[in-house]
């Protein structure tokens, strides 16, 4: 990967058409209407606190 330094490699992933920024957010405008949709269902039938929890990616 290019980059003398992690600054110059998250940039260069992030910074570059089609790399992981505009991929993320992508995932996100698509996560963000998953979740809207399932909770109008999930309204139709429980009217208490709504939560997600997001998995990490680190596994060490």
């Amino acid at each position: 990967m290019p980059g003398n330094d992690l600054a110059e490699r998250i940039a260069w992933l992030f910074d570059r058409p089609g790399g992981l920024g505009e991929r993320t957010a992508e995932v996100s405008v698509r996560l963000n209407d998953f979740l809207r949709d399932a909770v109008k269902t999930v309204r139709e039938y429980f009217r208490g606190k709504l939560t997600y929890a997001w998995p990490s990616a680190h596994r060490g």
